[in-house]
């Protein structure tokens, strides 16, 4: 989980950085954000979120939209709201977050492992448990597992939705802390 620490030092160097634009805009995506994150969301917001998908969260990313900011600085284009990184997965569709993710920790994924996993009617969907919450342009993204095993670990999308070898690993957000 993450501390009350850990988003005040988050927080304390996104502020560095953002007063220093000319040294760190240069980075790919940092001129769409600025090194700046979008106000936190209420906890009436992230509520009603959760209950409307039939999901909790995982307590770290949660923390950090109720605590920090709901999306804006990150790497590549930013992290993504709350509602936006719903929207960007793709395939959403009723019951997409509460349905378990095909990601389990520690599982290494073959680039051919894809296309296997779609079922008649492109239901399980491989991105199904899953917020896309960071874009990195094009078609890739880091999506949060948010049901099943690998709730909390973030992981990889790639080009043409192809995440390659990937491989799925610890709780939380290591990706902003």
């Amino acid at each position: 989980m993450v501390s009350d620490a850990q988003l005040s030092r988050i927080g304390g160097k996104l502020n560095l950085v953002a007063a220093s634009p000319d040294r760190f805009l240069t980075a790919f995506g940092a001129k769409e954000h600025g090194y700046r994150l979008r106000p936190p969301l209420p906890e009436s917001s992230v509520a009603a979120f959760e209950a409307e998908h039939g999901i909790a969260l995982p307590e770290s990313y949660r923390r950090f939209i109720l605590g920090l900011g709901d999306g804006g600085a990150g790497p590549s284009y930013g992290l993504l709201s709350l509602a936006n990184a719903y929207e960007e997965v793709s395939d959403s569709s009723a019951g997409h977050l509460a349905a378990p993710s095909p990601f389990v920790p520690g599982t290494l994924y073959e680039p051919d492992w894809w296309d296997g996993f779609w079922g008649p009617d492109d239901r399980p969907d491989p991105q199904q448990g899953t917020l896309a919450i960071v874009h990195h342009g094009c078609t890739s993204y880091t999506l949060l597992v948010i049901s099943g095993p690998g709730s909390g670990s973030p992981r990889q999308r790639g080009p043409q939705r192809c995440p390659g070898a990937v491989r799925v690993g610890g709780r939380g957000l290591p990706v902003l802390v």
